[in-house]
């Protein structure tokens, strides 16, 4: 899944990568997205508490296909 920048930021443990609205985030660090999907993390400047700076861009990534299993015919096991 991506993620759609909603707030400008300079992300600071990212060697101050700046990303403005509309970028797409390029972190794959599931604890690092989740404190940028937050409305308020440790660490945030006053002027981003409260809202969130990343979003969900709608996209669902390719998933590996399950190997397809029948069921047992009634009556036999």
């Amino acid at each position: 899944m991506g993620y759609k920048v909603v707030q400008a930021f300079t992300d600071l443990k990212d060697g101050d990568k700046v990303y403005r609205v509309g970028d797409i985030y390029e972190g794959e660090d599931p604890k690092r997205i989740k404190d940028l999907l937050a409305k308020d993390n440790k660490g945030r400047h006053d002027s981003l508490k409260g809202k969130p700076l990343i979003e969900s861009d709608g996209e669902q990534t390719e998933v590996e296909p399950h190997e397809e299993v029948e069921a047992p015919e009634k009556g036999k096991k």
